[in-house]
């Protein structure tokens, strides 16, 4: 597909910056919304050559921290807060990822800054959930969004200077997964106004961006109940035993976090294939939660597994409790209701059974458990079709009959029957538990899945996180979307980082190596040229025309061949130039 000149407008707000309150000591970075594996902070910076006295000085917003007694700020210098290397202190609370403000009041509680940030509205997109922070441009008070950008860094520069002096700061102005405005037939002149009207134009995600690609962040969190993620874990190193695996579904106003029994498992880093890490469970371990999920009997729900298999488990059967469990209920919070994962004919078998003791079964997949790969395993009652649905790595694969009794799921005891022995545990890895108390739509079902293929590499049959817009097929394709520059054009180079990747036409220039040796190796001396060899040896060979040597050509299957081979190698030549050179 040619992509059209992409328009990128650029609102530029004039006018004098306002400026901060007293302006001694000024937020100079935030991380507000940082990825797995990363930890908030907020960043001071002394605008003065004097060491300030901090004594009584506090932050008041999302979080709170009082400064202790003998807390100094050198000249021109730097205190970090937060749970970081380095840092003077760590805040009580949570820095809103949504955007708040911030205030930073002396001893006196007069306010010496305050900050009051967004995730639209012209603040930087890249510091939301990409890894990178907010951070502050120039070294003075001025405010507002055009005083601040994404870190050059994911992580930022916490306790140091944020740009070098006359170096070349990159900005992220549009993060890759945001929404465009396209088009497949040909605007009006004035489309590249700022003041277009674009609401006929079709939103959509564009395979390009002006930033590092993101980290996946799970798109559906509507009714997600219990979340457990091994990449979230602090605090342990790797093959470190795990006692609380920490409930990051919060938005149900209970944390559900699951606690080790007899044995614990072990933490596993860089264990999956795009580097996150793993909870490792060797058939004795387990995690218990010491609560109900939450989920009405007669409600659909969705759980999700990412696992493994280190060692070929025993598989038992759904109608009883032989055989080994990745996931069984925690018998102290529930009655007789089942909600279990366990291993059954080589593959996964979903044990369910109603709140009555009936209905013990359910469906139980043709695909093994792999001890070699990673794979996305999905439990669904669905209520829409009233079954119960057994998905592995984006396929159903199996299903049983829902009668609509009640069934309240239970706790959860994870990696091994409740009350079982080595046989009946997990020997492998997990790393991400979902729990969800509604049955997900089908666009909600597929985007949790691909998000899950995307955060741990795999290759399932979830859609990519970037799905093909509708004018992908088209020969031209307009695309439009406005976003805020705080610098000078006139200094400035914009660069499109495309999100579509360009191997195929290199896979595609290797592959035309093969037809074209073939073909090569059948032409004979005289299919080069015919006329020479049409000739006795001793005579003069007749000029050759062109009309002759298309002849040659078009009747000779060999030449046709290398000839074809020859004119697609120049083509996806031509292709590497273009797509390489989208700047």
């Amino acid at each position: 597909m040619k992509i059209a000149p992409l328009l990128l407008l650029a609102g530029i707000l004039g006018g004098d910056f306002a400026r901060a309150y007293d302006s001694v000591v000024v937020f100079n970075e935030v991380h507000y919304h940082p990825v797995a594996g990363q930890q908030e902070f907020i960043e001071l910076r002394n605008l003065q050559g004097v060491d300030v006295n901090l004594d009584g000085w506090s932050l008041s917003g999302g979080v709170d921290y009082t400064f202790p007694a003998g807390s100094v700020i050198p000249g021109h210098g730097y205190l970090v807060l937060g749970a970081i290397p380095g840092a003077a202190g760590a805040f009580s609370g949570s820095v809103d990822n949504g955007g708040e403000t911030l205030r930073l009041r002396n001893r006196n509680r007069r306010i010496m800054d305050e900050l009051t940030y967004d995730d639209s509205n012209g603040w930087p997109e890249g510091a939301d959930g990409s890894g990178f922070t907010l951070t502050r441009i120039a070294a003075d008070a001025t405010s507002g969004p055009q005083a601040w950008t994404a870190s050059l860094q994911p992580g930022g520069t916490p306790g140091e200077i944020n740009f070098n002096p006359g170096a070349t700061v990159a900005r992220t102005l549009i993060p890759p997964a945001s929404t465009w405005k396209y088009s497949a037939a040909v605007p009006p002149t004035d489309w590249a106004a700022l003041a277009f009207d674009d609401s006929a134009w079709t939103p959509g995600r564009a395979a390009f961006a002006s930033g590092p690609p993101l980290a996946p962040v799970l798109p559906v969190t509507a009714s997600l109940v219990e979340r457990f993620r091994a990449s979230s874990i602090a605090g342990v190193a790797d093959g470190g035993t795990l006692t609380t695996w920490e409930d990051e579904a919060l938005a149900d106003g209970v944390a559900q976090s699951a606690s080790a029994g007899t044995t614990t498992p072990t933490l596993r880093l860089q264990a999956t294939p795009s580097g996150r890490a793993a909870v490792r469970f060797d058939g004795n371990d387990e995690l218990r939660t010491s609560a109900l999920p939450g989920i009405g009997p007669s409600s659909g729900f969705c759980y999700w597994m990412v696992v493994k298999a280190n060692a070929a488990p025993l598989s038992g059967l759904v109608s009883n409790s032989s055989g080994a469990y990745l996931l069984d209920r925690q018998s102290s919070t529930s009655g007789s209701a089942l909600v279990s994962l366990k291993a059954v004919g080589g593959g996964f078998g979903w044990q369910k059974r109603y709140d009555s003791g009936l209905g013990l079964g359910g469906p139980a997949s043709a695909s093994p458990i792999s001890q070699t790969a990673f794979q996305i395993v999905a439990l669904r009652r669905n209520r829409t079709t009233n079954r119960f649905e057994l998905w592995v790595d984006g396929a159903l694969e199996s299903s049983d009959a829902d009668t609509g009794s009640p069934l309240t799921p239970p706790g959860l005891n994870i990696g091994r029957y409740v009350s079982g022995t080595s046989t009946t545990g997990f020997n492998g890895d997990i790393a991400e538990l979902l729990v969800y108390g509604s049955e997900l739509s089908a666009a909600d079902f597929a985007a949790v899945g691909a998000y899950l293929e995307t955060a741990y590499g795999l290759d399932t049959a979830f859609p990519g996180t970037y799905p093909a817009t509708a004018v992908a097929a088209a020969p031209t394709s307009f695309y439009r979307r406005a976003f805020h520059y705080p610098g000078t054009p006139a200094l400035t180079t914009l660069r499109l980082d495309r999100t579509v990747a360009d191997g195929a036409v290199f896979y595609l220039t290797a592959a035309l190596g093969i037809p074209t040796v073939i073909a090569l190796a059948r032409i004979r001396a005289q299919d080069i040229d015919s006329n020479v060899f049409k000739e006795p040896a001793t005579a003069q060979a007749a000029p050759s025309t062109g009309k002759d040597s298309i002849r040659a050509l078009l009747t000779n299957r060999s030449l046709l061949c290398f000839a074809a081979c020859m004119v697609l190698f120049f083509l996806a030549n031509a292709a590497a130039i273009w797509f390489g050179g989208c700047t």
